[in-house]
């Protein structure tokens, strides 16, 4: 079996009820949401949420894809280029931290006594190999305001909230009435069991740079609203821009929320 480093798994995951589905019978309950995602690190691409009941699906056209049942708590990571995928679960997470943490701990003491200027640029190579690395600050709560603004995105009204770490920009989002989007409430609570598990997932790493910092669907929690239209900011400039163009209804089968057939499973392994 192929292995796949936890760094890239951290990397993909850091960008996003009930019902059942049954094999081989198509659904009409699932609706698709389509956004553009323009980034500077990667031009634009495109962006299809499939929600149908607790499951969803997401495939982006330049970081791949992934697939989740919250029912049963579980996630897969698809890599369309190579037709690979990768599953998580708690154990497999738990089992890792149990090997990276001591690694990690001791990489940190290191560091500690390095003098500042030697410091800073270790950490500034170790944060060009793993991207998804934060320090202590981003981990602190965000504080969410509404900024009073208005906007339409897809044809929906929505209201302009900031998200602020310490007084500094660190995202925004404009919320719609869940009432008004198709499925809304219910697809809502969705994205809001996968941000739970993905929490979950990395729980075993909270007390180090490995776990991604908070996810967009985690801030809605607290916002009472669907985003149609998000921004992320680094230092005080946008550097990524979400939009919603579209919502439709779509069949759905259980094969929607299942790794491909002809893609082959990687086994899940500590950075590199």
């Amino acid at each position: 079996m192929n292995r796949v480093p936890l760094a890239q798994i951290v990397f993909a995951l850091a960008v996003l009820t009930t019902g059942s589905l049954f094999p081989g019978k198509p659904m009409l309950a699932a609706n698709a949401y389509t956004y553009t995602s323009t980034g500077n690190d990667h031009g634009q691409d495109t962006i299809v949420l499939l929600i149908d009941g607790p499951n969803m699906s997401m495939d982006d056209t330049v970081k791949g894809g992934l697939v989740f049942r919250s029912a049963e708590d579980y996630m897969a990571i698809l890599d369309h280029k190579d037709k690979q995928y990768v599953h998580l679960s708690i154990e497999q997470m738990e089992q890792l931290a149990s090997q990276i943490n001591p690694a990690m701990e001791a990489m940190r003491k290191q560091l500690e006594q390095l003098p500042p200027e030697q410091r800073e640029m270790m950490k500034k190579m170790m944060e060009s190999r793993m991207p998804q690395m934060q320090d202590e600050a981003s981990q602190i709560e965000a504080n969410i305001v509404a900024t009073g603004e208005s906007g339409n995105y897809a044809g929906f009204d929505c209201e302009w909230w900031e998200m602020r770490r310490d007084a500094e920009l660190i995202r925004s989002a404009c919320v719609a009435d869940t009432g008004k989007i198709p499925n809304g409430a219910a697809s809502l609570n969705t994205l809001h069991r996968m941000a739970a598990f993905q929490k979950k997932l990395f729980k075993a790493f909270d007390k180090l740079p490995m776990a991604p910092s908070t996810t967009i669907f985690e801030e809605m929690q607290r916002i009472d609203g669907f985003p149609v239209a998000t921004r992320d900011f680094k230092n005080g400039v946008m550097s990524h821009e979400t939009l919603l163009t579209s919502v439709a209804d779509r069949e759905a089968s259980a094969s929607d929320f299942e790794p491909p057939a002809d893609y082959t499973e990687r086994a899940l392994t500590g950075p590199q």
